[in-house]
């Protein structure tokens, strides 16, 4: 069972992001989140640490959030070089 959710745009942090880096442990997965491009020097701003069970559900939700943004609007292109 899905438990519904309440996201208060007043109090969430909103952060462009476009550079990740991955990393785990036994107990962890470590999600960094931040930016750069071309012209300047990527810089992470968060990080999150998650469970591996959570991290799974993460990627579980990505996929399928993928999935329903490419039969709307059509086929991403390919991973950009970084």
């Amino acid at each position: 069972m899905q438990q519904e959710c309440h996201v208060d745009t007043g109090e969430v942090l909103e952060l462009y992001a476009n550079a990740f880096q991955v990393g785990y442990n036994v107990a962890e997965f470590l999600v960094d989140v931040g930016r750069g491009f071309e012209d300047t020097e990527t810089r992470f701003h968060v990080r999150i640490i998650t469970t591996p069970t959570d991290a799974k559900r993460l990627l579980t939700l990505l996929a399928q959030t993928v999935d329903n943004y490419e039969r709307e609007f059509g086929p991403l292109p390919g991973q950009p070089d970084r």
